[in-house]
């Protein structure tokens, strides 16, 4: 059975745009994962904890055979493997990969996994690149397309197209 992921990234950290530029070569490299398709870059500023660079961030769409579980381990893995270390809660990072929304399937299972993304309706940094892949898709707790997510939340002026990613193939 293959799952529609939909899968955020973000960098702040070094060459931003290799940075993610590697990150979605990896996922393409995954074991019965293809990479559909890839949003635009674009540059947003810090939340939380805000003295610290600009991000580059963008979502990718995937299709896995991999189980929710295992697809987190793998974005883990791919972190792990670009030079990400957690020091900071919100701190800078290399690379920062979190699953959106796998479909219609909602996992709660705090801290380890939440599906959806139990911030994605506040962050404009994701729903922006999110409404461009997919405008029509639900959210599946809120019932709400992602465009209509995005047209409400705080801080989309913050949210600036940067560029498109490079070949990662």
């Amino acid at each position: 059975m293959y799952r529609d992921y939909l899968v955020s990234l973000g960098s702040n950290v070094g060459k931003r745009e290799d940075h993610l530029t590697q990150a979605v070569k990896h996922l393409s490299h995954m074991p019965g994962t293809r990479v559909r398709e890839v949003s635009s870059v674009y540059e947003t500023n810090p939340m939380e904890l805000l003295d610290q660079p600009q991000f580059l961030n963008a979502v990718v769409r995937l299709e896995s055979s991999a189980n929710p579980y295992a697809m987190l381990q793998s974005l883990l893995e791919i972190e792990q493997a670009m030079g990400r270390v957690r020091t900071v809660r919100y701190g800078p990072r290399v690379i920062d990969l979190d699953i959106l929304l796998c479909g219609e399937t909602v996992i709660v299972d705090p801290p380890e996994l939440m599906i959806p993304h139990e911030h994605l309706v506040k962050r404009a940094f994701v729903l922006v690149p999110l409404e461009e892949l997919v405008p029509e898709a639900v959210h599946p707790l809120t019932g709400q397309t992602i465009h209509a997510l995005c047209s409400t939340v705080d801080g989309r002026d913050g949210v600036r197209r940067a560029c498109a990613l490079g070949f990662w193939g």
